[in-house]
């Protein structure tokens, strides 16, 4: 049967209203904040990277930098300045959605590891590169740069890859030796499927700038072909004497 409460314990009830006392909640705090003690976990994109490893890979190529904007000022006989833009993780669909369909790429391949990784440079300094080079300077204004680069431009440009190369060898070379070969060269994002859609990369994005116009130049990592040189990327400790 059911209970019912009598006139005292009603009146009670009545007491503790009316002289303002607040219901302790503590318990239900206490499982609100047990509930809300998660975090969001995306299967879909794992973080397969450490803090201390992203900061490392992030310093790898920011010291080659320097280098980098030496060799190219005395190549383009311009001042060139070249920064680290970003680095973050995505699948390999998300990569080739960022860049422009068509752009200038390089896939290399990167032995001892297995597979090959892309450096994509985009129309905006692409053809700033290619009209220094040939020694035009200025880029016409009647350059469509969503036009797909000629046979004899991609040769030109050849030039600036195979130097970026060099030093993006050497950059590496302090963490372990990768032998990095150009492997092929396209103009069309599409046409260039190194690894499923769905597989997780590291995108290094660095933006160079030329006079006044600027543009991005990516380098996208798989993460499952270079992972064995995760190991060995992290960040510089003291040693105990």
């Amino acid at each position: 049967m059911a209970e019912f409460l009598s006139q005292d314990e009603i009146d009670a009830l009545l007491d503790i209203a009316e002289a303002g006392e607040e219901i302790d909640t503590t318990a239900d705090e206490q499982i609100i904040s047990k509930e809300k003690n998660y975090s969001i976990y995306d299967f879909k994109k794992p973080n397969r990277i450490s803090n201390e490893q992203f900061k490392a890979f992030s310093s790898l190529h920011d010291k080659m930098l320097r280098d980098l904007i030496t060799d190219l000022s005395a190549m383009l006989r311009k001042i060139v300045d070249i920064k680290l833009y970003s680095i973050e993780q995505m699948t390999y669909g998300e990569f080739i959605l960022s860049i422009p369909q068509l752009t200038s790429l390089n896939t290399l391949s990167i032995k001892p590891l297995e597979g090959r990784i892309v450096i994509e440079c985009n129309p905006g300094i692409s053809h700033k590169i290619i009209a220094e080079l040939l020694g035009s300077g200025a880029v016409a204004a009647s350059d469509n740069l969503d036009r797909e680069l000629t046979e004899i431009e991609v040769e030109i440009f050849d030039h600036f890859y195979k130097m970026f190369v060099r030093h993006l060898f050497k950059a590496w070379d302090e963490v372990t030796t990768l032998n990095f070969k150009i492997e092929s060269r396209d103009t069309n994002a599409n046409a260039i499927q190194i690894i499923s859609d769905h597989e997780i990369v590291l995108l290094v994005v660095l933006e160079i700038t030329i006079d006044e116009e600027s543009g991005f130049l990516s380098i996208c990592y798989p993460i499952s072909y270079i992972a064995v040189s995760y190991t060995h990327l992290t960040l510089p400790t003291k040693r105990i004497v």
